[in-house]
C-alpha cells in the first residue's frame, strides 16, 4: 500500500517507476511514450521561446527601420530627388522613389511569417499537451486502481483481524469463567466429607 502511495506521489511530480519490458510490456511502453511526449513538448517550448524572441527583435528592428524610412522620406521630400538617400540607387522619378520607400514591407512580412510559425507551434504544443495528459492519466489510473484494490484488501484483513480478536476475547472470557467455576468446585469439594460427596456423583 505504501509503495503504491509513493508511486502515485512521484507520478504527480513527473517521476515514473523503473520497470522493464519483461516485467510489464504495456506499462513499459506507456511510460516510454510519456517520456517521449515530454521531450517533444520541452523542445517545442524552447522553439516557441526562440520564435517569440525573434518576433520581439524584429518588431524592435521594424520600429527602427520605420524611423529610418521616415527620415529617408523627409530627405526625399525636401530635395524632391529620384536618388534614394538610403542606398543611393537611382529611380525613374521622385514619385517612384517615394512609392518604393513607402511600400517597403520586407520586415513586416518577416514578422508575419514568424507569427504564423508561432501559431503553428502553439497548436502543436496544445496537441502534445493533450496527448501527454491522456497518457499520464492512463498511467495514474493503473497505479491508483492497484492502490485502491490493496487498500480494500487491507481493510478486509483488518476487519477479519478485529473479528478474530473479538472471538479470542470471548473465548478468553469463557475460559476465565470456566477456571473460576473449577476453582469454586474444587473449593467446595475440599470442604465436603466423603459421605456428602458420594451422593454428588
Amino acid at each position: 500500500s505504501l509503495q503504491y502511495e509513493r508511486i502515485l506521489h512521484e507520478l504527480n511530480n513527473s517521476q515514473y517507476p523503473q520497470i522493464t519490458s519483461d516485467e510489464n510490456k504495456e506499462l513499459f511502453d506507456l511510460i516510454q511514450k510519456i517520456k517521449l511526449w515530454e521531450v517533444t513538448l520541452s523542445s517545442k517550448n524552447r522553439e516557441l521561446k526562440s520564435i517569440e524572441t525573434s518576433i520581439e527583435d524584429n518588431e524592435n528592428l521594424n520600429r527602427t527601420i520605420t524611423d529610418f524610412i521616415q527620415n529617408g522620406l523627409t530627405i526625399v521630400h525636401t530635395h524632391e530627388s529620384s536618388i534614394c538617400p538610403l542606398c543611393e540607387q537611382i529611380y525613374e522619378s521622385y514619385d517612384a522613389l517615394v512609392a518604393k520607400i513607402s511600400n517597403n514591407q520586407a520586415l513586416s512580412n518577416t514578422i508575419k511569417s514568424l507569427i504564423e510559425q508561432k501559431n503553428t507551434i502553439n497548436r502543436d504544443i496544445g496537441n502534445i499537451s493533450s496527448e501527454l495528459s491522456k497518457h499520464r492519466e492512463q498511467l495514474y489510473l493503473h497505479y491508483n486502481t492497484q492502490f485502491e484494490r490493496i487498500k480494500e484488501e487491507v481493510k478486509k484483513l483488518e476487519s477479519s483481524v478485529s473479528e478474530i480478536n473479538i472471538f479470542l476475547k470471548s473465548m478468553e472470557d469463557i475460559l476465565n469463567s470456566l477456571r473460576q467455576e473449577r476453582e469454586i468446585s474444587i473449593s467446595l469439594l475440599n470442604n465436603t466429607s466423603p459421605n456428602d460427596y458420594i451422593p454428588l456423583l
